[in-house]
């Protein structure tokens, strides 16, 4: 028996360093404050014993020993009978959260960070076995051969609110200074100095009454307050000698000295100022122009999961020198460039950033309860520094500031809303006004367990730019003053025909457009309305009426007869309102999104807008009292999970808070944000360049814009390169040949076009089928060795865009000869983890010899395409702040 032979176990070694993991916004404590708060290392793999993907199910890991401050190595001893012959799996970091006021209620985990690229560790127990090296297999937290790949968890247990301020949200009273007129009130311009904002998270502690009364002096009355001369204004006593508006603004930006003159505001830049190195450790007896000093983070010889609290207790509790007082560290984003990722305020002494007015700055706060929990908005003011107080180049930088005032807002009952609140000073005088939205992110209720099988949400293999058609084969329905100019589709828009005759001339993509019915019913129609046609009381005459499409059950859409809303714009004749609707079923308008996952092609792919309305800057909406944002996203993710199989999925939507649900909601399909419209009142829709910013802020894919803006701009095309955003283009203008081509020597990566027959002969194969069948004609050695040399530099190794991932691949092919065949036998419930084959066939499946005749024309079109895709720019490899290199 070999030595091998006697080593029951295998010991699963991995080295984390908590900086790293800093750079993807994932900060663990310091210390462990509470029972309620345990952090840990575990393994998720392909095999039931590690888990089958799910983090929840996998194995944990243990503390083993501190490396140095920061860098700790976490593992665990497996037997060998539990592993698989070939494992797949990863890492993550975690952390276990219970209920601190119900013991016996159920863990909650977190995932923090995980390991996020495309192709997993293995681990073969045969090459285990054969080995010669001990059988410690360590390695280092989220670090490949190739780079470092690492991801932020997404929302499993816990929620994200969003706090977001846009426009002129920060207005001071028309007393706070004399001579302040009430179309002069913006802060920042009137201090002639620079203004930081942070946001601290508030939540009701145990025993928060008995903790607010402890330390308080009782209050007696006595003569020397009845004998104090009162004033009255607005039916409310105020004493004569309270400080006006205008003396707490001058006392708020100085700090004045124990003198008895008290300087005047225009002696502000004399002032002396608490240098932020020279700044007293925090105490409960602070000036209200003293600053607290950051705790530096502490490492210690035990491990994160079980050090003593040096914080105060919360749910949540983060490093310290992130938050003086313990509470969880809120970031923060700013449509402005070098400032639209997420990150922690810029000023390291109140953790605050910039604002100016007009800003649109975003706070992202960490919550298992946003019903439960406030936010405290805080406004400091910068004062000048000397010499005298500047110890450090880095400090020459970073200006002491004071306090000036703070807003609070909450609870928040409802998932979006806008809210004010009064901006007060420390002695609680009335300063001026705040106004915010804000935005509650939930994870999907009862959706599929969780996975970290793959993401693709930050990938894009390099290659030719991808042909996608619109709505199919192309908008059918054109309006009266665009028929001058464009030619409607042969096929009618977002039907199951259009979708299937696009793949038959070589669409790599199909983008549709998907809304919810008033049954939720997930259908596929561009619109939010309908025309339907009754009868009037007399004379039975016939009249359209315009109808919502999330006001009419799924039934009403497929029985009634229904037009488009373009039918409208002429006076149609009796005959015309009383024809029958004789469509097949493949022409039928509104088709179910689970229908177009199980009939087109699996080897296309969908593009899929979600359609969300949005507010109009000439007033009012798209489409009033729709539904609420959470429950309509959750109802088309659900449907996409249960009937997708392995289909290649992009999202997409106007709507800038969708796109974040969408992000944040689940871990596999990359989304874009459409735009940029200046008819909408979003701020991040009225430029391409907010429109990028929003992009990065949310962590998306890319962008998707009308091609008229980047032929008119070209410069546009090369901006997004330099943020990392891949470019989607549609449009008009895209369906001539000429400018089509012209998109893509500016490098975009892909086209959505209409009538896809005018540049593709019917039968054409598409750029990523023909990749497949090359690979698997290469497998399989039917191919001679230009071919073979061909496939294999068409399946090697993808460059890495964002984070990851190879294309998904399925094993099943479609006859071009059989349309719509009987539905398949449909996945009820979510225990494959979509990690299985693709939608189980129900067509026959083509021999090689029938799939490897249409080789020829497959290689041709990819020499043609790669000739094309030399003369673009040589792409940009992104690098997403949570893919380290």
């Amino acid at each position: 028996m070999s030595r091998r032979d006697l080593c029951s176990t295998v010991h699963l070694s991995v080295t984390v360093d908590t900086k790293a993991l800093e750079k993807i916004c994932a900060y663990l404590c310091n210390a462990d404050t509470t029972a309620s708060s345990r952090y840990f290392v575990g393994i998720v793999g392909d095999a039931a014993e590690f888990g089958s993907w799910n983090p929840e199910k996998g194995v944990i890991c243990k503390f083993e020993i501190q490396q140095s401050k920061g860098i700790e190595v976490w593992g665990c001893s497996v037997p060998v009978e539990k592993f698989p012959p070939l494992l797949q799996f990863r890492y993550f970091v975690a952390e276990w959260r219970t209920c601190p006021e119900d013991e016996n209620a159920q863990r909650k985990m977190v995932v923090l960070a995980w390991e996020s690229r495309i192709k997993p560790r293995t681990f073969e127990v045969a090459s285990f076995l054969r080995s010669r090296d001990d059988y410690n297999f360590a390695v280092k937290f989220g670090h490949y051969e190739n780079g470092v790949y690492l991801q932020r968890g997404y929302l499993i247990s816990h929620s994200e609110l969003r706090i977001r301020l846009s426009g002129l949200a920060l207005k001071l009273s028309k007393n706070a200074i004399p001579g302040l007129s009430s179309s002069t009130r913006d802060l920042t311009q009137l201090c002639g100095r620079r203004v930081y904002i942070a946001c601290k998270q508030s939540l009701v502690e145990e025993n928060g009454v008995l903790n607010a009364l402890e330390g308080e002096s009782p209050i007696y009355p006595g003569p020397r307050v009845l004998n104090q001369h009162l004033s009255v204004s607005s039916s409310h006593l105020i004493y004569s000698l309270e400080q006006s508006i205008a003396a707490e603004v001058r006392s708020q930006l100085t700090d004045p000295p124990e003198a008895t003159d008290q300087p005047s505001f225009s002696d502000y830049a004399n002032l002396p100022v608490t240098s932020p190195s020279l700044r007293a450790p925090y105490t409960n007896n602070l000036s209200a122009f003293q600053l607290r000093k950051p705790t530096p983070v502490e490492f210690s010889s035990s491990p994160f999961s079980s050090r003593n609290s040096t914080c105060p207790p919360t749910p949540r509790s983060l490093s310290p020198s992130i938050s003086h007082s313990g509470e969880p560290p809120v970031f923060v984003s700013v449509l402005a460039n070098k400032r639209c990722r997420r990150h922690l305020g810029e000023h390291t002494g109140c953790w605050g950033t910039l604002y100016s007015a007009r800003d649109d700055v975003t706070f992202y706060v960490e919550t298992d309860n946003a019903e439960e929990v406030g936010v405290e908005l805080e406004i400091y003011v910068e004062v000048p520094q000397t010499k005298e107080n500047m110890t450090s180049p880095e400090e020459s930088n970073l200006p002491p500031v004071k306090f000036l005032g703070s807003a609070f807002f909450g609870p928040f009952t409802e998932n979006w809303g806008q809210k004010g609140a009064q901006l007060l000073s420390r002695r609680r005088t009335l300063m001026g006004d705040v106004r915010i939205s804000y935005m509650v992110i939930n994870p999907i209720k009862d959706g599929p367990p969780p996975s970290l099988q793959v993401s693709y949400k930050h990938y894009w293999r390099t290659r030719a730019a991808l042909e996608i058609g619109h709505r199919g084969m192309g908008s059918y329905y054109v309006h009266s003053d665009e028929k001058k100019f464009e030619k409607p589709a042969q096929v009618k828009e977002n039907t199951l025909r259009s979708f299937q005759s696009a793949v038959n001339y070589g669409a790599d993509f199909v983008e549709m457009d998907v809304q919810l019915t008033k049954d939720f019913q997930v259908v596929v129609y561009h619109d939010f309305e309908t025309v339907i046609t009754p009868r009037k009381k007399r004379r039975g005459e016939l009249q359209n009426l315009s109808v919502a499409v999330k006001d009419l059950p799924y039934s009403a859409l497929r029985e009634l007869r229904l037009q488009h809303a373009s039918v409208l714009e002429k006076q149609q004749t009796y005959e015309e309102l009383d024809v029958d609707d004789l469509d097949p079923f493949e022409l039928q308008m509104f088709p179910l999104l689970r229908d177009c996952l199980q009939y087109v092609d699996p080897d296309v792919g969908f593009d899929i807008e979600i359609k969300y309305p949005l507010e109009l800057k000439k007033g009012g909406s798209e489409m009033d009292n729709f539904f609420e944002r959470n429950l309509y996203i959750d109802t088309i993710l659900k449907e996409i999970y249960q009937f997708v199989g392995n289909r290649r999925i992009l999202f997409s939507c106007f709507d800038a808070d969708t796109c974040a649900m969408l992000q944040m909601k689940q871990l596999r399909y990359p989304v874009f944000q459409l735009g940029f419209d200046l008819d909408y009142a979003d701020i991040r829709q009225q430029s391409f360049e907010n429109l990028c910013y929003s992009a990065k802020a949310n962590e998306l894919l890319g962008v998707c814009v009308n091609c008229d803006d980047i032929l008119r701009n070209p410069e546009m095309a090369a901006f997004a390169r330099t943020l990392g955003l891949i470019l989607l283009v549609w449009g008009s203008a895209a369906n001539s040949s000429e400018n089509m081509q012209t998109l893509k020597n500016l490098g975009v990566h892909g086209v959505i076009y209409d009538r896809m027959q005018e540049h593709k002969l019917s039968g054409t194969l598409s750029a990523l089928k023909a990749s497949k069948l090359l690979s698997l004609a290469a497998k399989n050695g039917l191919l001679d060795s230009n071919y073979t040399s061909e496939a294999n530099s068409l399946e090697a190794s993808p460059v890495v865009t964002r984070r990851n991932s190879v294309s998904p691949k399925t094993s099943e092919q479609l006859q071009s000869g059989q349309f719509l065949p009987p539905p398949p036998v449909v996945n009820t419930g979510f225990d494959s983890d979509f990690s299985g084959p693709s939608t189980p066939s129900h067509r026959p499946s083509q021999s090689l010899a029938e799939q490897f005749a249409a080789l020829h024309v497959a290689v041709s079109q990819l020499k043609s395409d790669q000739a094309a895709g030399n003369s673009l720019p040589t792409p940009k490899v992104v690098t997403d702040h949570a893919q380290i290199q």
